[in-house]
């Protein structure tokens, strides 16, 4: 019996944590469809999928606001695998070395310093290195 309550809460744990979208499969050519504030909210599970919303939400639609500012904290504090006594700076520094991992992951430079990829993320944006110009004299706004 106790196998039986198991399984089936197991299948439950499975089915609420997929992905359901209302079409698509998250190709450029067949972009997941965006119809609800859940939908709306797994974005984040897969930031390198294609997109589209198909139905306006608005903030009177199911769901809007429905994780309070609390649970929402916990669950980014967990994603980054700390625990809710972690200070600000340990938050802070975890999240800045979960955006680098994921820059250098994604710019295939997987033993490069922070340095290096902040120079190859500009070569591919075609910027130059910041060169500060100075102040322009003169009124600012308008005339």
């Amino acid at each position: 019996m106790y196998q039986k309550i198991f399984i089936g809460f197991f299948i439950l744990l499975i089915a609420s944590t997929a992905i359901a979208f209302a079409g698509g499969d998250g190709s450029s050519d067949s972009p997941y469809q965006i119809t609800t504030w859940a939908d709306l909210n797994s974005i984040r599970n897969d930031l390198d999928a294609y997109y589209v919303l198909t139905t306006d939400l608005g903030s009177g639609d199911t769901g809007y606001a429905s994780m309070d500012k609390e649970a929402f904290q916990e669950q980014r504090i967990a994603d980054l695998g700390l625990s809710m006594d972690a200070t600000r700076e340990e938050i802070r520094e975890a999240m800045h070395e979960k955006r680098f991992n994921e820059m250098r992951e994604k710019l295939d430079l997987p033993n490069a310093t922070e340095e290096e990829v902040r120079e190859a993320k500009r070569e591919q944006m075609g910027e130059k290195p910041f060169q500060n110009k100075g102040f322009r004299r003169g009124r600012m706004g308008p005339n």
